[in-house]
């Protein structure tokens, strides 16, 4: 009973060390798309920093007896990671392509009410996509750490 609940704690803490590791992602992404680089190339740098940090934190702290040696559960977090980040990257990319320049208007307009007019040059049709495609990709890693550090799939 005891291991069972230590399973659904870690939920919550992959959720802290994944929002911690989503800062650092959401600040390299929104400095890079500002100064011009495609969102994919953008999302392919802040996602590759944020996953290296979310697994030597989660490792350490969550998967710590984790019975998967850990040269090869890097081996498998890359791989994942690899594949992951590129579809996400792809998913963002089109999504932000769907955000029309209307609606970036609009949307800097709406924020700049309550930041001032420094973010009327801010591309924020890429920045939305990321948003919307963050909770796929948390539940994702989620599921994924849990298979790379504990030998089995669980989905919650």
């Amino acid at each position: 009973m005891a291991e069972i609940w230590k399973e659904r704690t870690r939920l919550p803490e992959f959720v802290l060390v994944s929002g911690v590791g989503w800062l650092i992602d959401f600040s390299i992404f929104s400095t890079l798309t500002s100064g011009g680089v495609a969102p994919f190339s953008a999302n392919l740098i802040s996602a590759g920093t944020a996953v290296l940090f979310v697994f030597a934190v989660c490792r350490r702290a969550l998967f710590r007896n984790s019975p998967r040696p850990l040269h090869k559960a890097i081996s498998l977090y890359v791989i994942y990671n690899i594949a992951a980040i590129a579809v996400a990257s792809l998913f963002v990319q089109l999504l932000g392509r769907r955000i029309t320049p209307e609606l970036n208007q609009i949307l800097a307009f709406v924020l700049s009410k309550g930041y001032g007019s420094s973010l009327a040059h801010v591309a924020l049709a890429p920045i939305v996509a990321k948003v919307v495609v963050t909770p796929l990709t948390l539940y994702a890693n989620f599921v994924a750490m849990n298979y790379i550090n504990l030998c089995r799939l669980r989905l919650l």
